[in-house]
């Protein structure tokens, strides 16, 4: 991910937060993740680096950044959570499939205008928005589609 240090140090300063040794390898292996990703894979990147870092300050270390708005946890139905960079991509949504676990990113003006405007008419105060849509992607949908085919 192109997304510089300074801009993550911004964003944790205005959280009254440090880029410490122990944030700063956190925040270089989540930017090296493609897409969604979770604690242990962070953790396996950093171990991977020999990076002195423990299971507990990842888990913690995440969970701040989230905190900053730096990085964007999702949990996705699995027991654990996913997270991904938040400055990266802003305003989109999820489609997790229960079949494989494909999530899959898309973007909607529309559902985003309409998602504020719902906030504004009740008066809601939005902190965080997220849009998860569970069901089946294309694939796994005409496999089951074909098994049921074949059942018959």
């Amino acid at each position: 991910m192109d997304i510089p240090l300074e801009v993550v140090e911004r964003a944790l300063r205005q959280s009254g937060l440090r880029l410490t040794t122990q944030r700063r390898a956190i925040v270089s292996a989540a930017l090296t993740m493609p897409g969604h990703f979770t604690a242990e894979e962070v953790l396996a990147h950093l171990r991977r680096r020999h990076s002195p870092v423990s299971r507990a300050t990842v888990y913690r270390g995440l969970a701040t950044l989230a905190e900053a708005g730096v990085l964007r946890e999702a949990i996705f139905g699995e027991g654990h959570s996913h997270y991904e960079v938040a400055l990266a991509a802003p305003g989109h949504a999820h489609l997790i499939c229960v079949a494989c676990g494909a999530i899959q990113e898309f973007q909607s003006p529309a559902m985003e205008r309409a998602l504020t405007r719902v906030c504004a008419q009740e008066g809601f105060a939005e902190k965080e928005r997220r849009v998860e849509i569970i069901g089946r992607c294309g694939r796994c949908a005409k496999r089951q589609a074909r098994q049921r085919a074949g059942k018959r």
